[in-house]
């Protein structure tokens, strides 16, 4: 089991739907770390990355990393966390951390009529996912919304995104879903740059030794050589999964399926 430490880093703020940021560590032990880019509702996609992984382990246990962005866009958003709730196979612990996409769509949960923009950022096909029509959803009274959500996505589902760590930490490696400040204390961090940075984080900012694993920038292939690693290879688009595989010892490799 993980032995974790959870931090939260700060709460919902002024405005109603402030989203709250937390951090978790993973210990360091003889486990691998497997971790994967933006999915955006790719529950097949996610399914043969875990059989990859699973046959990877070779029977040995380790952390399966997802960077945020589970959801949106691809047609499968609650197929996804669907099976991220279910139990992992004998040996692997899943960890899931927020993206901007999760955070947008807790607070449309929050408050449908304030974060509806959130419908033209993938959000439509979520609802779909969960067999809600968008068009008519947007026409209905607020009431009614409510009713359509409360009856239509589940609970658990809720709870699963509300309880996502903004950050993880391994040693010297950071997981973030979009950036991180390394100016700034790791409780100190902000939406707008871990969920929402307009540019990933240069390299020459990371001290030395550390590094920083993200999503959020769409590329065509990983570059393992670098203190900074974007694992964002469109999958919802091109189907294609890259894995990046850390061994105890941090040594980097990168599988391809």
């Amino acid at each position: 089991m993980l032995t974790s430490l959870f931090h939260r880093l700060f709460g919902p703020t002024a405005g109603e739907g402030a989203v709250s940021l937390s951090y978790q560590s993973l210990p360091k032990d003889d486990r691998s770390l497997y971790i994967v880019g933006d999915l955006h509702g790719s529950a097949g996609l996610l399914r043969r990355i875990e059989a990859a992984i699973l046959a990877d382990m070779n029977g040995k246990p380790a952390h399966f990393i997802l960077l945020g962005d589970l959801i949106d866009r691809g047609p499968d958003s609650a197929d996804v966390l669907d099976h991220m709730l279910r139990r992992p196979p004998a040996g692997l612990t899943r960890h899931a951390i927020l993206g901007n996409h999760e955070g947008m769509f807790l607070r449309f949960l929050q408050n449908p009529a304030r974060a509806a923009d959130w419908l033209n950022f993938g959000g439509r096909e979520t609802l779909a996912s969960y067999g809600i029509d968008p068009n008519n959803f947007a026409a209905l009274a607020p009431k009614q919304q409510r009713q359509q959500i409360d009856a239509n996505i589940p609970a658990t589902h809720r709870s699963f995104l509300a309880e996502l760590p903004a950050i993880l930490t391994w040693g010297d490696v950071i997981f973030a879903h979009a950036g991180f400040d390394f100016a700034a204390p790791l409780a100190a961090q902000s939406e707008d740059t871990v969920l929402w940075a307009r540019a990933p984080t240069a390299p020459e900012t990371l001290p030395r030794g550390h590094t920083l694993v993200h999503g959020h920038f769409p590329i065509h292939i990983p570059d393992l050589t670098q203190p900074v690693i974007n694992m964002d290879v469109g999958a919802y688009i091109t189907n294609r999964g890259c894995i990046l595989h850390l061994d105890p010892s941090g040594k980097r490799r990168l599988i391809e399926i």
